[in-house]
């Protein structure tokens, strides 16, 4: 359900055995969109101007909110790969429909 992640070109050295090691370097995995950080480059970014990140919970929880972060605005160049209209949708069940829990912008 998740989208593809931003990947850098690079020809480098470094580069290439990142991405033998099945990591993008300059650009986090999946997993680091839930992790805890907002440092430049402790990310995942997007490959495109929409995507979508799917986190699947080990049982049913109450949704009270949710934040969406990013490298502050003093620490980056270009803050064009800020995500900027924010959905959160759930499954009340694995398979069961989606459904529209929150919809935000994000402002930098």
């Amino acid at each position: 359900l998740s989208s593809a992640g931003f990947a850098p070109p690079g020809a480098g050295v470094g580069a290439r055995l990142a991405r033998l090691a099945g990591w993008e370097p300059g650009v986090g995995r999946h997993e680091e969109a839930i992790t805890e950080g907002t440092a430049v480059g402790r990310c995942w970014g997007m490959a495109g101007p929409n995507g979508t990140l799917a986190v699947e919970l080990p049982r049913p929880v109450v949704v009270g909110g949710f934040t969406v972060d990013h490298a502050p605005a003093a620490s980056v160049l270009d803050r064009s790969s800020a995500p900027r209209e924010v959905e959160l949708h759930g499954a009340p069940e694995a398979a069961g429909p989606w459904r529209q829990l929150a919809r935000g912008v994000y402002e930098l």
